[in-house]
Formats: C-alpha cells, structure tokens, sequence
C-alpha cells in the first residue's frame, strides 16, 4: 500500500482523488498512503450517495449504520 494506493481510485474512474494521491505520495514519499488508505473508501461512498448512487441492500438496523458510518442514504 506504500506506493500503490494510488491504484484504487485509478481503477475506479475517480481521477479528483487519483491526481491528490499522487500528489500526496509524492511529498510525503509515501507516507500519505497511511492516512488515505483510512479515508478514501468513506469519501468514495460518500460521492457515490452525493451522485445519487443507491445502497442495493444492507444488513442491520439502518439508522445505527447511517449514525456510525457518518453517511445518508
């Protein structure tokens, strides 16, 4: 994950957070990957809701996954 967290986003079509990973990696010489890799996945989701991508099916109480994930839908 050091250098290739970059490849995710690459992979998903999301070029906005390709282009900050790269820039990232490069000034921290990699170590950004550690906190992105935490937070990228959140705010994936969260564009994907804000595009009016629609949750298929989830297991659990709605209103505690949508508390504790910090996300609507």
């Amino acid at each position: 994950m050091w250098f290739f967290g970059w490849f995710v986003p690459l992979l998903r079509g999301d070029w906005k957070w390709f282009f900050i990973m790269i820039i990232a990696l490069w000034i921290t010489f990699g170590f950004a990957s550690f906190v992105l890799a935490f937070f990228y996945n959140k705010i994936y989701a969260q564009d994907m809701l804000r595009k009016k991508f629609k949750v298929k099916n989830y297991v659990g109480d709605k209103k505690l996954i949508m508390h504790k994930a910090q996300i609507k839908f």
